[in-house]
This record gives structure tokens, sequence and C-alpha cells, in this order.
């Protein structure tokens, strides 16, 4: 009797054993929804690095963009960010263009540290400040519209905007193979979008941030990022014991008309400190030139680095809402805390270093 109990508690014990490993291990469903979950519902980040890149399939030239900040997302419709931006040169003979940037809810912010001699000029026709400290304030809404980005004006609310990003999770696919670190405490799951759901997804999504229905351009923008993104591949990283995200990486092929190729994009996402306290203001040292800039006339644009688009790299990259009144040539202070220098020469540091290690 006793060796018939002893047996079947030991059944039970494999059993159950074999019931809680099941329901506990990793699958690549289970890392992109929980990682994902935390992602769509992120507030704050201590530290993102974002590295764009696109290379031409013919010339293999590849340029882009690396920025390393901090952001409030809390209110998705109006995100804000302090750090670097980093522009790459288009060729050899031409210089990376990297400055300081700050995006609160009203305006954006921006000071050059490495830039070439044309726009060094620019900041100091426009601050009317040779020792570079002051930094060059704009209406974030005056300057889109002035541009012709009106579609980058959040018009929808944010609470719409988060709802939209939870038929995400229904569009992945997930891939057959997880990957863990060396010391096992993360673990990455690659993915596609599903092609079929994709576009309804970004139709949905659109319509949540204008708050409306999505426009002929708009309709126009969603097939082609259909057709771009459907054909990527991509991967996320997650912390095994936390499920907090970690990065997120993709490669997808730009198409045109004819379905040809014509760039590879590489997209790369660092994240640490996901809901940590942020602390986004404009500097108090700061000049507003919102009407300087906003002049039909006025060109104040960074290179284009070739493939990448305008929008991608103005001299004042944001999109937000608009301010009250637009000061012109008077120094303004804003309410909230000094930028801190600290912070923003840590995150050069960190630009320095991602520079560094893609070229050798």
């Amino acid at each position: 009797m006793r060796r018939f109990l002893a047996a079947c508690s030991l059944v039970v014990l494999i059993i159950g054993g074999f019931v809680l490993w099941w329901y506990s291990r990793d699958t690549p469903a289970k890392v992109l929804r929980d990682g994902f979950g935390q992602l769509i519902e992120m507030k704050s980040a201590k530290q993102v690095t974002a590295d764009i890149s696109s290379t031409n399939p013919v010339t293999h030239v590849t340029t882009g963009f690396t920025s390393v900040s901090e952001v409030n997302v809390a209110d998705l419709t109006h995100p804000q960010s302090l750090g670097i931006l980093r522009i790459g040169a288009r060729s050899s003979s031409e210089q990376d263009q990297t400055i300081d940037l700050v995006i609160d809810k009203l305006q954006a912010a921006l000071r050059p540290r490495s830039v070439t001699s044309q726009y060094r000029s620019l900041y100091q026709q426009l601050s009317g400040d040779a020792t570079g400290t002051t930094f060059l304030a704009v209406n974030r809404d005056a300057y889109l519209k002035a541009n012709g980005y009106t579609e980058a004006i959040a018009k929808g609310k944010t609470a719409d905007v988060r709802a939209a990003l939870q038929y995400l999770l229904p569009i992945i696919v997930p891939g057959n193979v997880l990957t863990y670190s060396a010391d096992k405490s993360q673990v990455s799951a690659t993915f596609r979008f599903d092609r079929r759901t994709l576009q309804p997804f970004l139709i949905v999504l659109v319509h949540a941030w204008t708050g409306d229905n999505p426009t002929i351009d708009e309709y126009a923008w969603i097939d082609r990022a259909t057709e771009d993104l459907a054909r990527g591949q991509f991967m996320l990283t997650i912390n095994r014991k936390t499920r907090v995200p970690l990065s997120l990486v993709g490669n997808f092929d730009l198409v045109d008309d004819a379905q040809r190729s014509y760039a590879t994009t590489h997209v790369a996402f660092q994240l640490s400190g996901i809901n940590e306290p942020v602390s986004i203001s404009i500097p108090q040292i700061s000049k507003d030139v919102t009407a300087q800039v906003t002049k039909p006339e006025n060109s104040t644009t960074l290179p284009t680095s070739g493939e990448r688009s305008a929008s991608s790299t103005s001299f004042f990259a944001a999109s937000g809402t608009s301010v009250g009144d637009i000061t012109g040539g008077v120094y303004v202070t804003s309410v909230g805390n000094v930028v801190p220098e600290t912070q923003i020469d840590l995150f050069q540091k960190y630009s320095d270093e991602l520079r560094k290690n893609k070229n050798p």
C-alpha cells in the first residue's frame, strides 16, 4: 500500500511539474505578447537609443540617423524627449551633424554641437549667440504647418491611439525559434507582420491619430507602408524575469511601384529605465525663432542624407500642439527645470560610442 501511495505521489509530482513547466515556459508568442504588452503601455523611459539607416542596393551607400534620449510618452499625441540627434554624413568627404534636441508638448528646441560651418552660421544668425550656449526654440505646430507636415500633428486623443495600438498583437506572426543571451537573462523572438491585417491596423491607427478618416494621401501612405513593412523581419528582446522589453530591431525593403527595392531600411531601438520618472522642459536659455523659420522663403533644414525623407532631418524635428504667442526675437523662459547639461553630455557619450562601433 505504501509503495502504491509513493508511486501515485511520484506520478502526481511528475505531472504537476510538467504542467508547471508547460505553462511557465517561454514560447515566441508569449515573449511577443509580454514584451509588446508592456511596450504599448509604456509611459516613459530613461534612455531610448534609436538607430535608423537606409542602404542603397546599387551604390551600397548607407545613410541614416541616431538619437539617444530620455522620453515621456504618457501623452502619445504629444511625445516629449531630451537628448542627442546625430544625422549621418552622405559621403566620406562630409561630416555627421550632431545637435542637442529637446521636445516638450508645445515647442522644440535645439542647439548645434557638431555641424558644418553653413549651419553654424545659420545658428549664430538666428540666435545672435557666438558662444553656442543658447537653444533655438520653435512652436511645433507652426513649424510643421509651414513646412507641409500637418499630418504629423495629432488631432486625436491619447486614449484612442493607445487603444488602437492594442490591435498590433493580432497582426504579429511569431517565428519558430527563441534566442537566449549567454547568461540566459534575456530572450529574443523573431516575427513578421501579416500583410492581410496590417493595412486595417494602420487605417485604425491613422484614424486614432488624426481623429478623422484617412485622406486620399494618407491611404496612399498606408498602402506603401503595408507593402514595405510586410516584407520585413523583426526581433523583440525582453528580460526573462521582468518581461520588460529591451530592444526591437528589424530590416525591410522599400519598394517602388514596380515592386523593385530601392533601399533596405534597418531600424533598432534599445530601451532602459522603462516607466522611471523623467523631467523634460525647454531650456531657460532659449530664443523663440518661430517667426523667422516659418517664413515661406526661409529654409532651415539639415541635409537629407540621401534617401531619407526631409521630415526625419528637419532642423526643428518634432510634432505636437500649438503654443499661444510667438515671441519672435525675445528670449523666453520656460516653466520647469533647466535642461540637465550633464545628462545631455551623457547622451552625447553614448552617441559617440554607437558611431565608433558602427564605423570601427
